[in-house]
Parts: C-alpha cells; sequence; structure tokens
C-alpha cells in the first residue's frame, strides 16, 4: 500500500510531485503496518491495524505535531472508494501530537481507503485539496467470497436475499448459509461475498449462464463467479461438482412431483440410475461420470488460486443425507411432512447406492483438492445422525411439489458446516 501526504503551512507548499512518500503495509492481526517521513521538521505517518476486527479496516493516521502552535487543531475525514463518507472523523488539538481516524465503515467490497488531514492553524482552516491527503490501497485486510452452487448459496433454508428469490433470479442466497453463519462466528470474517447460485455447474465459475443456468434455475443478472475475486481476496471457499453429475435431478426425478409413485417404483428407479450404463440417456453409469469431473475440478482450483493468489482456497465437500441403515417404512420420524414418508427410504439397496455414489464425488473433490494445492474441509459425515428421517434432520425432505429447498441442509445443517470451517480455519 502506499500513499502521498501534502503540507501547505504559513505558505510554504510542498507540489504533489515533491511530497514525502508514505509506503505502507497492510495491517494483520494483532500488529499495525506504519511509516512514518520527515521533512522541514515535520514528521508525517499512517497506520494500519485491523484490531482483530474482521473486515472493518482501522486506518489510523497521525501528524506529530511538535512544531506546530498550541492552537492548532488536527481533523481527520475518510471516504471509502465510492465516495461514501466513513465515520469516526474527529478533531484534537495538535498538542497531542496524534489523531486517530478509525473510519467504521464497511471496507469489505472497498480497495481504497481517501483521507486527508485538515491542520487548523490560530484558527484558519487549510482547505481540503491542500491538506496532507493519504491514499491507502489494498483492500480491506480481510476479505472472503463464498462461490460454487446452492450448497453454497444456502439453498434450502427458506429464507433468503430478495434480489436471489424472485421469479427471474431464483439463486437462493442466504444469511443462513453456511458462510453467512460462519461470518457471525468467526474472528476475523464478519461479512462474505457470497456469488454462489443455486444449480450453478464448474463452467459458471468461467462464464455466467443466464437468464437460466444449466440446471434450469433462474439466473437473471448473475456474473461469472471468478470476478469476484482477486489480490485483495484473503478467503474463499467453493462447492462445485454435484450439479455436472446431475445428483439432484437423480432425486427429484426418481420421486416425482407427488406421492404418485408406488415405493417399489422410486426404489427401482434409484437402482437403475446408479447402476445402467445409459444414465439420462448416455454411455456412461454414474460412478464413471463422476471421474470425468476429476480434472475440471482440478483446473477450476487452480485458477481460483491463480484468481485469488493470497487466499486460502478451501474445497467444501457435499454431505450424506440419508443414513445409512433403513428400509421402506422405517426411520419415518421427520419424514412424516411428505404424503408416505415410507417412500423417502424405500431399500438397504437404494441406501448404499446413494451413499456410495456421494462418497466417491467427495473422494473426486478431495483428491482434486490435494492435486491443485488447495486446502478442503470434508463434510460428508457432518450430518451423522441427523440424516433424512431421524428424529433430528439437518435436511429438508421434499418441500412442497418437489420445491428446490428439497433434500438441502437446513438452518440447523448450515450451522454445522459454519462452526466446522471455523474449527478447521482455527478463526
Amino acid at each position: 500500500m502506499h500513499g502521498y501526504a501534502r503540507l501547505d503551512l504559513n505558505g510554504a507548499h510542498f507540489a504533489a510531485g515533491n511530497s514525502p512518500s508514505i509506503r505502507l503495509r497492510q495491517g494483520v492481526s494483532g500488529q499495525g503496518g506504519c511509516n512514518t517521513v520527515t521533512t522541514q521538521g515535520f514528521s508525517i505517518g499512517v497506520c494500519v491495524n485491523d484490531q482483530h476486527t474482521g473486515t472493518t479496516a482501522y486506518p489510523d493516521i497521525y501528524v506529530n505535531s511538535t512544531p506546530f502552535p498550541t492552537t492548532c487543531s488536527l481533523e481527520v475525514q475518510s471516504w471509502d472508494d465510492h465516495n461514501h463518507q466513513l465515520s469516526g472523523g474527529s478533531q484534537m488539538p495538535c498538542s497531542t501530537g496524534h489523531i486517530t481516524g478509525n473510519p467504521t465503515g464497511d471496507l469489505t467490497a472497498t480497495t481504497n481507503v481517501h483521507a486527508y488531514v485538515r491542520i487548523n492553524l490560530n484558527g484558519g482552516a487549510y482547505p481540503g485539496p491542500d491538506s496532507p491527503s493519504i491514499s491507502l490501497t489494498g483492500g480491506a485486510v480481510y476479505h472472503y467470497v463464498n462461490l460454487g452452487d446452492s450448497l453454497s448459496s444456502g439453498e434450502g433454508t427458506q429464507n433468503y436475499t430478495n434480489e436471489t428469490n424472485s421469479v427471474g433470479n431464483q439463486c437462493h442466497r442466504s444469511d443462513s448459509s453456511y458462510s453467512g453463519q460462519y461470518t457471525h462466528i468467526s474472528n476475523y470474517y464478519h461479512m462474505v461475498d457470497n456469488v454462489a447460485c443455486s444449480g450453478a455447474v464448474i463452467g459458471e465459475f468461467y462464464n455466467a449462464d443466464t437468464p437460466v443456468n444449466s440446471m434450469n434455475v433462474p439466473d437473471a443478472g448473475e456474473l461469472a463467479q471468478d470476478l469476484a475475486l482477486g489480490s485483495g481476496t484473503t478467503l474463499v471457499t467453493v462447492s462445485l461438482g454435484i450439479n455436472n453429475v446431475d445428483f439432484a435431478d437423480l432425486i427429484t426425478g426418481c420421486y416425482g412431483t407427488g406421492p404418485t409413485n408406488t415405493t417399489s417404483a422410486i426404489d427401482a428407479c434409484f437402482i437403475d440410475k446408479l447402476t445402467n450404463k445409459d444414465y439420462n440417456g448416455g454411455t456412461e453409469n454414474f460412478s464413471q461420470l463422476i471421474d470425468d469431473q476429476a480434472g475440471s475440478l482440478t483446473s477450476l482450483y487452480t485458477d481460483i488460486q491463480a484468481d485469488a493468489p493470497n487466499a486460502r482456497v478451501v474445497a467444501v465437500t457435499y454431505p450424506q443425507i440419508y443414513p445409512a441403515t433403513g428400509n421402506a417404512g422405517t426411520n419415518t420420524n421427520a419424514c412424516k411432512d411428505w404424503p408416505r414418508p415410507e417412500q423417502i427410504i424405500t431399500s438397504q439397496k437404494q441406501l448404499d447406492l446413494l451413499r456410495a455414489a456421494l462418497n466417491h464425488l467427495d473422494d473426486v473433490i478431495v483428491t482434486a483438492a490435494n492435486n491443485a494445492g488447495i486446502d478442503h474441509l470434508d463434510e460428508r459425515d457432518a450430518f451423522k445422525g441427523h440424516e433424512l428421517c431421524t428424529a433430528d434432520p439437518w435436511e429438508n425432505t421434499i418441500v412442497g411439489l418437489g420445491a428446490n429447498d428439497s433434500f438441502h441442509p437446513n438452518t440447523a445443517g448450515y450451522a454445522k458446516y459454519a462452526s466446522d470451517l471455523k474449527a478447521h480455519l482455527g478463526s
């Protein structure tokens, strides 16, 4: 980070080109980045210190006032790069020798903080343009971006932002997603730039498929997700891959949109789609289709790292939502909101095949993350004891007539993800 300071005192004007040059380093937790230059007997310095505040940066601007008359005062004001004035401007007598600006606005989405120090000598204020001007560049100290599909957007909470819960856009981003809930418990990350969208596939990291994405989810106005990343990004979480193998369509397709299929027909559908080689009209079986994603996922993670070179990138796996054991008519405790709860779990073979497929996909994600040299959070067993049809499920069964919320984590499920993410990151 860098900045300049210009002083105009008692007619002695320093031109911009000859102004003191100040190079800053971005603050880190518990310590600031400070530099000071001295010219004509005046010391001018700038500090950046996050003060354990997470995504809110606190530039600390001071002027050594020893040579100033005791009747002078200092004033500091700050703006973000959208020209919104940040709160925290203050005035103090020069005799203190130090003044703190501490802007408390949201700096998560800003890349520059502009501040000036106004020096009031004997009642005469120097106008802003002639006051020392400091520009702090480099962005917020902590910048968290959440990428991906419905698992990352927060599908299933049934509590979505207005702009992603309309006829034209049903990306269903939620403040109750795992990323949203993580920002409420993190020591450092208190806001998230969540650009995930329900139905997104790997390709939509690079190019937005609008107005309807690859899974036929309306996503008007969405941009390529990689545009959210930059050198100032310090944390990225991502879940992608499950829609590339049509896992959601597999589940909702076999259940249908209402209680019309017999239990045996639903069971046969799952077994057929998970074992035969003509899955969705193709020439491969489901397992082969999952294997096909390995190269795309490795490239995706590598590209994320290239777009956010200073970030910790975490690939997040998908949870097992079906219990390990059960048969038709058993474990129907929480499935009672579906007219025929015995149709959710149809046989032990259904469970074995579904769980094996999900494990396989998660294995491919973990291997791709390792190959790309990024981190991963393996949550496949996070819902153990809270799967479908248990006494306290952390996911939805079939919502309405097969709404997108179906078979996604609920708020409690995402809270588990958030807690595990904090433990994994140590912050």
